[in-house]
């Protein structure tokens, strides 16, 4: 009995997957609509899915691929480098063919901003923020009092630098002061 290499053994391995998937009476294309769920208006994505809710599509033997980015190249062929798949219906787990058109990066974030998509945490909604709406508009008062951005970092418990960001602008953009 012959013994394979590890590189040998891997290779018969994925020989023997690519052949079993080739006999497989059930395509890739088969699968991948078996997992789709249609309506009358978007065909939604049943099975994995990725952060921000698309779907994702594992291609045996192959990699793992975004649903909707598969779904397009399954109807308009491949999809050319440095392009972006976009939704026209705005429902990150729809395949629906009709509903994907070709976009660059670019266009897809002008696409996301002009149907109100992009979401910044801002203020106390971010993670690392230290200041509250509520301290910013304190400093602000005590500022326009006169008092100098170390005081009021020594009254407030904050570092007067991180007063000084939000009072100039740099962070705290969207309180009206």
């Amino acid at each position: 009995m012959r013994h394979f290499s590890k590189d040998e053994n891997k290779r018969a391995v994925w020989l023997r997957r690519l052949s079993e998937a080739k006999r497989s009476k059930e395509t890739v294309e088969t699968r991948f609509w078996t997992k789709v769920k249609k309506t009358k208006t978007c065909w939604i994505w049943q099975a994995g899915k990725v952060p921000f809710g698309y779907g994702s599509f594992s291609r045996k033997p192959g990699p793992t691929l975004l649903a909707h980015r598969f779904s397009y190249t399954l109807v308009h062929g491949t999809i050319p480098k440095g392009l972006c798949v976009l939704h026209k219906c705005d429902v990150p787990s729809c395949v629906r063919p009709s509903h994907l058109f070709l976009g660059t990066k670019a266009e897809n974030n002008v696409d996301r901003d002009r149907k109100g998509r992009r979401r910044s945490l801002r203020g106390e909604e971010h993670g690392w923020s230290v200041l509250r709406e509520v301290d910013v508009r304190r400093a602000k008062t005590l500022r326009d009092g006169g008092m100098s951005f170390p005081k009021i970092g020594e009254a407030l418990g904050f570092e007067w630098k991180t007063l000084w960001a939000a009072l100039s602008g740099k962070s705290w953009k969207h309180v009206r002061l």
